[in-house]
């Protein structure tokens, strides 16, 4: 389910983002940003508290076991899969 947000931007960040993406792309861009944000925070927050592992991937388990080296896919459509490839990577 989709619901309409607002929110304010300056205008360089207005213009940042038209650059970034193409046509109207914006919302399904920030929808990424948001979600490997999130998944970032969620593996700093959980590594601080002492665990090492977080189970949160793009893809399905039956979908990265067709993978040679068994990650999610880097270029998903929905992001990076930060427990795959860290975000040094």
């Amino acid at each position: 389910m989709r619901v309409t947000q607002s929110f304010s931007l300056s205008l360089q960040e207005i213009e940042q983002l038209r650059s970034l993406t193409v046509g109207d792309n914006r919302s399904r861009f920030l929808g990424v940003l948001i979600q490997n944000e999130y998944q970032r925070s969620m593996k700093h927050k959980m590594v601080s508290d002492g665990q090492t592992i977080l189970e949160t991937h793009i893809s399905d388990a039956a979908t990265r076991m067709k993978r040679v080296d068994n990650k999610c896919n880097p270029h998903h459509i929905n992001g990076r899969c930060l427990t795959c490839w860290s975000d040094e990577e």
